[in-house]
């Protein structure tokens, strides 16, 4: 992972939400050569979008805003994804970008010939300081904050003795918060937000298992929640709603 590429992604002012959270997911899983190779499937899945084909057509589009241009071929297929650079002309630090090659950061999601250049003792090493740097996520989302909204959340929710927080759930909750401070809010405002989103969840019956029929049905968690800024905005706003006695909820 980047930050350098993650914190320019956040700098960014000409990116429609799920254009950033496509952009996101891209600086995630490039090394500090700025290229990246997850599948069109794994760039759905964490974005937040419906399927491969969404995913293909948001890359496009970061492709025609010169955010991102491809370094191998765009057929792709199984075990087989194009390589994606980020562009030097997007004002990236000299030190997030390489003009050597690209070495695939994980070799199950490159491709067969390319993985094979790599020793096993090197991507062992490789696959290690990934996992280092999913584990620390990101140096700007404080530590005391996650684990308040964590408490929060498990107060609010009570999702049970199985449910932890894992590596992707506090991407999730990072990436939400970045997103606030990039766009202006205080820490605090931030904070703030954050349990707002899991306020209105909470107070939403069908989620919560307690719509008559749907026992359980909709309950998905701080996945629901987080997954996306476009969702985690909508909660917020929910929250907002049912707060406002002239709605008449």
């Amino acid at each position: 992972m980047s930050w350098e590429l993650t914190k320019l992604v956040l700098s960014l002012p000409d990116l429609d939400p799920t254009e950033r959270a496509v952009a996101h997911c891209l600086a995630f899983h490039a090394p500090r050569n700025g290229c990246a190779y997850p599948s069109m499937t794994t760039i759905a899945v964490e974005s937040g979008l419906a399927d491969r084909q969404s995913a293909q057509r948001v890359v496009r589009r970061l492709e025609k805003k010169g955010i991102v241009f491809p370094v191998s071929s765009k057929r792709g297929g199984r075990n087989n994804p194009t390589r994606y650079q980020f562009s030097s002309k997007k004002s990236i630090p000299t030190d997030a970008v390489s003009t050597g090659k690209c070495i695939p950061e994980d070799p199950e999601s490159a491709s067969l010939e390319s993985g094979k250049c790599i020793p096993p003792d090197a991507r062992d090493s490789i696959r290690q300081k990934r996992e280092t740097s999913e584990a620390a996520l990101t140096p700007d989302f404080p530590a005391k904050m996650e684990g308040e909204i964590w408490g929060y959340y498990i107060d609010c929710v009570k999702p049970g003795p199985n449910y932890s927080l894992t590596i992707e759930r506090r991407k999730m909750l990072a990436l939400r918060y970045a997103e606030m401070i990039a766009a202006g809010k205080t820490p605090k405002a931030a904070g703030t937000h954050l349990a707002e989103a899991i306020a209105a969840f909470e107070r939403d019956d069908y989620f919560m298992g307690r719509k008559k029929g749907y026992e359980g049905a909709g309950r998905k968690g701080i996945e629901e929640i987080f997954r996306t800024q476009e969702v985690f905005e909508d909660w917020c706003a929910k929250c907002h709603t049912m707060e406002d006695p002239s709605s008449g909820e």
